[in-house]
């Protein structure tokens, strides 16, 4: 076989591994939380880890995750994912902004280190109007781009500093604080996983044995 006909199966079969690669990476669906239960396999529900109380209304209600403050004071909940993020990992969702006085946020938590507030008011800072936004959170190995900067833009480029790198585990959720009230509900959460060691395992192997029968039919 000559060089060149031995470089063109290579490249051919690294297309291949390539074109798994890319299937593997579509983004997935999470939890659209078309159940009426909390899937507890994916999410656990937790109140802001600094202690403050859950909102007043919380959970699954007409195929969203819910959650409401109707009387102003400091609340928090928050859906945290069962998924440790890595580099090269993406999620997102929609998030319904339906109402809400005073200080009240949508917010990321990363590793109980780091906050912060991507939708709602808070001290002045944010001011959206109410309404439906998509989320998008693509995971570096030190720090987290986001399309939503902090509410007071503070991240030029839209990426978020983490005190730690990957992996991270991230709380999702509201808070309000002190005269806050709120309404925020969450859908259709979708994740773009970076494949598993195995699957790239595979990948390799299958490569290796479409360049051996290749050769072995010269």
């Amino acid at each position: 076989m000559s060089f060149k006909k031995t470089l063109t199966n290579i490249i051919f079969t690294g297309a291949l591994a390539l074109g798994g690669l890319s299937e593997q990476a579509k983004a997935t669906l999470y939890d659209d939380f078309s159940s009426p239960t909390l899937n507890t396999s994916k999410w656990d529900v937790r109140q802001d880890y600094e202690g403050w109380a859950f909102s007043d209304e919380y959970g699954i209600e007409n195929g969203v995750f819910h959650t409401q403050t109707n009387n102003a004071r400091d609340t928090g909940t928050f859906l945290v994912p069962k998924h440790q993020f890595v580099a090269g990992d993406t999620f997102e969702y929609d998030l319904n902004y339906n109402g809400g006085t005073g200080n009240r946020v949508s917010m990321l938590f990363v590793n109980k280190q780091n906050r912060y507030g991507l939708v709602g008011n808070w001290n002045g800072s944010g001011n959206q109007s109410f309404g439906t936004y998509h989320i998008k959170l693509e995971f570096l190995e030190n720090g987290i781009k986001s399309n939503f900067q902090d509410l007071d833009f503070s991240f030029p480029g839209g990426i978020l500093p983490t005190t730690s790198n990957a992996p991270y585990e991230i709380y999702i959720g509201m808070r309000t604080g002190g005269n806050g009230t709120a309404h925020f509900d969450y859908d259709n959460f979708y994740i773009n996983g970076v494949p598993e060691p195995a699957t790239l395992s595979l990948l390799a192997l299958g490569s290796l044995a479409l360049l051996k029968k290749r050769k072995n039919k010269i």
